[in-house]
């Protein structure tokens, strides 16, 4: 069972709008990955890179002033050392609130909390070899300094070079996250831009082949018909959508074309045999009424003849026997007279008779 047109035009729109649908649901999808990606960037992985290298300069900015404040010459410049010290402490703290708010997971935590312990442990360090530098021993709080409080900003530089590298490798994910995306949407654009192609083109053929051509043939075939050709073959009978439709009934229209040509001569022929008997009955009623016209006049003058021969027998009759009475001599001349009007009147009713045999050949 083929489909209407209306189905399948509706079904390739259909087709149509749910390539589009679906395109727009994975761009936006895409879209949405490349936008958390992109969050997770600038919004945590480099702001902590950028953290963690702030408050790995001030840290190393203390290490250097505690190693100037060992090899300070005055208490002047030390007391300014302490001073910038402190500083660089208050710039720590700082940089570890701007941080502290980025950690992201449980691996981060742990490493930070590494950092923290190695940064305490560094600041006990420098307590201690400050404690032996005001006790006045210089030569042995630099030893110091050099040894027991060099291992914990080691480790702390560690930790922090660990979280850095984290979070930079964290941002290279976030990174291949968006040009994965990137690349399933440029992708998904490339076949939803093919399948909308391919939907266009079929509906294309579809509307060409399936449509304008039927209905260009269905066009000329009406106008055959509407022209007398009732021989013209009606296109697209065995469809089963709108053009088979349109099909069925102009070879309706034909069928009727037809029938009424067929009607119309057979109604000629009726008429002209009915014309051909009626001329044939009017001649044989002519000759017919010719025939016995004919026997009548015959009928007439036989009589006439004999009645003229009797006329003339009595008149002789009368001639020899003329001392008959004048009466029988008058009525022998009273039926000569009669005989001579029959006959005149016969001869006029044959006149009659053969100008009505011609106008009935006329008429013919």
């Amino acid at each position: 069972m083929r489909l209407s047109l209306k189905t399948l035009l509706a079904g390739l729109f259909g087709i149509l709008a749910v390539i589009a649908v679906g395109q727009g649901i994975l761009a936006i999808v895409a879209l949405n990955r490349i936008d958390a990606a992109v969050h997770d960037v600038t919004g945590n992985w480099l702001p902590s890179v950028d953290a963690l290298s702030n408050l790995r300069g001030s840290i190393s900015s203390t290490r250097t002033q505690q190693y100037r404040y060992l090899t300070a010459t005055s208490d002047a410049e030390r007391a300014q050392v302490l001073r910038d010290i402190d500083d660089n402490a208050q710039a720590v703290g700082k940089a570890r609130k701007v941080y502290e708010p980025l950690i992201s997971d449980d691996a981060e935590r742990r490493l930070y909390d590494d950092f923290s312990q190695s940064w305490d442990a560094m600041h006990k360090a420098w307590l201690a070899v400050l404690a032996t530098a005001e006790a006045g021993r210089s030569a042995e709080a630099i030893v110091l300094f050099r040894n027991e409080a060099r291992k914990p900003y080691v480790a702390m530089n560690e930790a922090i070079a660990k979280d850095a590298a984290f979070n930079r490798d964290g941002a290279l994910a976030s990174a291949a996250v968006i040009r994965s995306a990137q690349d399933g949407a440029r992708m998904t654009t490339l076949v939803a831009l093919v399948a909308v192609i391919a939907a266009a083109l079929g509906a294309i053929a579809f509307g060409f082949l399936g449509i304008a051509r039927p209905i260009d043939r269905m066009t000329r075939a009406m106008r055959a018909l509407a022209g007398g050709d009732a021989t013209v073959a009606v296109p697209g009978a065995g469809r089963h959508d709108e053009i088979g439709a349109m099909a069925g009934a102009l070879q309706v229209f034909k069928d009727n074309l037809v029938r009424t040509r067929a009607l119309e001569e057979e109604t000629a022929l009726a008429r002209a045999g009915a014309e051909a008997q009626r001329r044939a009955a009017m001649l044989e009623l002519a000759d017919g009424f010719e025939r016995a016209v004919g026997s009548v006049l015959g009928m007439v003058g036989s009589a006439a003849a004999q009645l003229q021969g009797t006329a003339q027998a009595m008149s002789a009759t009368a001639g020899e026997t003329a001392s008959q009475s004048t009466t029988v001599a008058a009525a022998a001349e009273e039926a000569a007279s009669n005989v001579g009007t029959v006959a005149a009147a016969a001869e006029e009713l044959g006149s009659s008779v053969q100008e009505i045999g011609r106008q009935v050949s006329g008429s013919a």
